[in-house]
């Protein structure tokens, strides 16, 4: 009897070892996986930890009651631990088939929030490009056109239209910096005004000159490419320039002409072109008191109308 005291008391000890490894088991690991993966088979093992709990203290009790009886304790004790070495092993099964469950999970839900990221991207995308309230359209949605280039065909209305039109597509295009203005026109230079470009560009490198700014390239242009010929032939046309047929014909006439003058002020600009007018029209619009020459032509197009209806 005294021969199997040790080997009971060593059975009790890794009894009790195993008891706090199902109980260190039962409230880190499970509780921790039960608390982040719904669904699980957490139930079932929380079962199995009590059933396990209640043959430990089961074995404890036999153990107080049958110390006399060492063979036959011996004999349970070893059923006991082989039975908590099973049903650790088991558990530890169970918690590792519960971790993958949980990476698999895991994944799903990545994957889906990923899908939700994407489609809400493409939803962003798709609002940015729709048009805003009250009919305005995004510019970043219009396919704003390419001036077009200048080649020096000594045409002061060609070298007008060019700077116009590079005017407008740095509103449109949102180009403020004097150094983007000028780089994008003299891009928009070809043929021989191209050449004279690359001179002038040799001359800011080395000093000679500078331009640095759209006001002073539209300077330069008009210095080089308008003649003063040009003026000189636009004012003689136009002391001859009179109202003999339809008044778009004159009208059309004359703003041609206001593009080659230059230095003209706009009330002289109003008197030459209602004195150029027929003297019923002439009288129309000395009666509207015209102040400028938008006013004047839009007052002639409109007597225009009114003698195509009668």
């Amino acid at each position: 009897m005294s021969s199997a005291n040790p080997s009971g008391k060593a059975q009790k000890d890794r009894l009790a070892e195993l008891e706090e490894q199902m109980l260190y088991l039962k409230t880190d690991a499970i509780d921790a996986v039960a608390g982040r993966v719904e669904g699980l088979p957490i139930q079932e093992l929380l079962v199995r930890v009590d059933t396990l709990e209640t043959n430990i203290s089961v074995g404890r009790t036999v153990n107080y009651e049958r110390e006399d009886s060492s063979s036959g304790f011996a004999v349970h004790m070893e059923e006991r631990v082989n039975e908590l070495d099973s049903s650790q092993k088991t558990l530890l099964e169970m918690i590792n088939d519960m971790s993958e469950d949980f990476r698999v999970t895991f994944d799903v839900v990545r994957n889906e929030i990923a899908d939700v990221n994407a489609r809400l991207n493409l939803m962003m995308r798709a609002m940015a490009n729709q048009a805003p309230t009250g009919g305005a359209i995004s510019v970043s949605r219009v396919k704003i056109p390419e001036p077009k280039p200048f080649c020096v065909a000594r045409d002061a209305k060609a070298l007008e239209n060019y700077i116009f039109d590079l005017e407008q597509y740095f509103k449109a295009t949102n180009t403020v910096t004097e150094e983007a203005k000028v780089t994008l026109a003299t891009m928009h230079l070809s043929e021989d005004a191209k050449l004279w470009w690359r001179s002038r560009y040799v001359d800011i490198q080395e000093g000679r000159c500078t331009i640095e700014t759209w006001d002073a390239l539209k300077r330069e242009l008009r210095l080089q490419f308008f003649s003063m010929n040009v003026e000189i032939l636009a004012r003689r046309k136009l002391r001859d320039l009179r109202h003999t047929g339809e008044i778009r014909d004159y009208v059309k006439q004359f703003a041609g002409l206001m593009l080659d003058i230059r230095d003209m002020s706009e009330k002289d600009k109003v008197f030459c072109f209602v004195e150029g007018l027929k003297p019923w029209a002439m009288a129309k619009l000395y009666e509207q008191r015209v102040q400028d020459l938008t006013s004047a032509y839009a007052a002639a197009e409109r007597l225009f109308d009114l003698t195509s209806d009668s």
